[in-house]
């Protein structure tokens, strides 16, 4: 085969391993996987390397927030509150759209706003642990979210990137809940940062959701929640937020050095490139390592009508 097919092949593969559940699909699996080398000895080779200490970090162990901690969420909320929004809250409206644990919400009372609404499509055990407060609200009724609308700032904390899709129908929404002189605050997380699918707090292994298949993390016991897959962020982020009429006020990616281990090892090298099979970016196209992409971890924005 050439390289062109050989690519062609290699994407075929990897869509099909990740239904490998499919009866009619998986007994074909072994044969591809043979013809591309993508064999047994290769997952076991990647095994071995994912035990070893010279796998880089996915996140620093210093900056993992302890989940079994209160006093750790609120100083993350805290952080969160002070990193990403740059204005104070007294005196506002504000809405934290997906707002998980509600600590962000509850954090932000301090602050003195008229309102504070956190929002999340479930309801969560925390939410009744924390201070009842007249100007908290925390609600999966999106009727109660509009009730105190418009909202002069509102939140987005890594919300979009964990959705499979519906990103400008949310941006949408949240455009008509915003005041005409509010500001949108969001913190993507690309699918391919080094820490997309936050396995680190159960294996703290960098862009390992890049190389093992969704089925493949699963049989090793990890936990694996939807994802956009987005690995062009600023492209595809951009076209979101065109696309539900809303105004870039400021921008900025953060960004981190990519460590030569995942480039010079071939399999992780054709694992990960499997992503970007049909990236129109030329120094992939070319063979190249995705690594302006895979330095991207963190995109922020700040959004106006």
């Amino acid at each position: 085969m050439n390289e062109k097919d050989t690519e062609i092949l290699r994407k075929l593969y990897y869509t099909l391993a990740k239904k490998t559940s499919d009866a009619d699909i998986s007994p074909f699996l072994p044969t591809l996987a043979s013809m591309l080398g993508e064999d047994r000895a290769e997952l076991v080779n990647l095994k071995n390397l994912l035990n070893d200490n010279k796998w880089p970090k996915a996140v620093d162990s210093n900056l993992i927030c302890d989940q079994d901690s209160e006093d750790d969420k609120l100083s993350r909320a805290e952080g969160i509150l002070e990193l990403i929004i740059e204005r104070n809250l007294q005196n506002k409206n504000f809405l934290d759209f997906g707002c998980g644990e509600g600590h962000v919400p509850f954090k932000s009372i301090t602050q003195e706003p008229i309102k504070t609404v956190g929002y999340d499509i479930e309801k969560k055990s925390t939410w009744n642990a924390f201070e009842k407060n007249e100007k908290l609200l925390l609600t999966t009724d999106m009727k109660q979210v509009e009730k105190f609308a418009p909202y002069d700032v509102i939140l987005l904390y890594d919300v979009l990137d964990h959705m499979e899709d519906g990103q400008v129908e949310i941006l949408t929404k949240v455009k008509k809940l915003l005041a005409d002189d509010g500001a949108v605050y969001i913190r993507f997380h690309p699918y391919c940062s080094r820490h997309a699918l936050h396995l680190y707090h159960d294996i703290n292994k960098a862009y390992i959701h890049l190389i093992f298949t969704e089925k493949e993390l699963i049989d090793l016991g990890y936990k694996v929640e939807p994802n956009a897959k987005v690995v062009h962020p600023i492209v595809e982020y951009n076209k979101w937020i065109k696309e539900a009429g809303l105004t870039i006020s400021h921008s900025n990616t953060l960004r981190e050095r990519v460590e030569p281990f995942f480039s010079k090892n071939k399999i992780i090298k054709n694992r990960v490139r499997l992503h970007f099979t049909e990236s129109n970016d030329k120094h992939i196209k070319k063979g190249g390592f995705p690594t302006f992409q895979l330095e991207q971890q963190f995109c922020d924005y700040v959004l106006k009508k």
